[in-house]
């Protein structure tokens, strides 16, 4: 038959596509993975074996737009974010909200990450813009846990300004924002003014 060329390429093409998004999917899998779920070395070497098979090291997950940076950012896991830095993995793309890697760090309290992002990616973490108008610090001040505090100690150490407002319309420093009794802490002893949050 005369169709039967294009036929078989159409399906060729589908397949080929297919396996595409398959192994992409493989890849991005470990790097949802929390740490509690499964150990750190084996994250590490589903998504090598899938990166070496063909995955995408830039691919983005349906759901949260997060890339396998992103993903590992915000769970935490040095060794897959150190791994997926020194591969070329794009530092700059946001997940659907928009969050590039400095702000998930901030968020989930991450400092060991946030060091690697810094030191190993180069990246400014003080000034990674956002549309809310909050920097990494500010997600670092809203955070509860000792994770959190530590994260905002080591932003401090680079120079961020204990007194910088943030979020657009909001203008609030990040003694306005915590109620992390370590952060107040902390915030204090580099000279922060204002008062925290109520219900420390």
């Amino acid at each position: 038959m005369r169709f039967s060329l294009l036929t078989f390429l159409t399906i060729a093409a589908s397949t080929i596509n297919t396996s595409k998004a398959d192994l992409d999917a493989h890849f991005l899998k470990p790097c949802l993975t929390s740490l509690s779920q499964s150990p750190a070395a084996d994250l590490l070497q589903e998504a090598q074996t899938a990166l070496e098979a063909g995955a995408d090291i830039n691919a983005r997950d349906e759901r949260s737009g997060q890339t396998c940076l992103m993903a590992a950012t915000l769970r935490g896991n040095v060794d897959l974010v150190r791994f997926l830095i020194a591969k070329g993995a794009d530092v700059t793309i946001p997940e659907r909200s928009g969050f590039t890697p400095p702000h998930g760090a901030g968020f989930q309290g991450r400092a060991d990450v946030m060091k690697i992002l810094k030191e190993e990616a180069g990246i400014d973490v003080l000034n990674a813009p956002h549309e809310d108008g909050f920097l990494p610090f500010h997600r670092a001040c809203w955070g509860n846990q000792p994770r959190h505090a530590e994260t905002v100690e080591y932003l401090i150490s680079l120079g961020a300004d204990v007194n910088k407002r943030g979020g657009e319309g909001k203008d609030l420093t990040c003694m306005e924002m915590t109620k992390n009794a370590d952060t107040v802490a902390i915030l204090k002893k580099h000279g922060a003014i204002g008062e925290p949050k109520s219900e420390l």
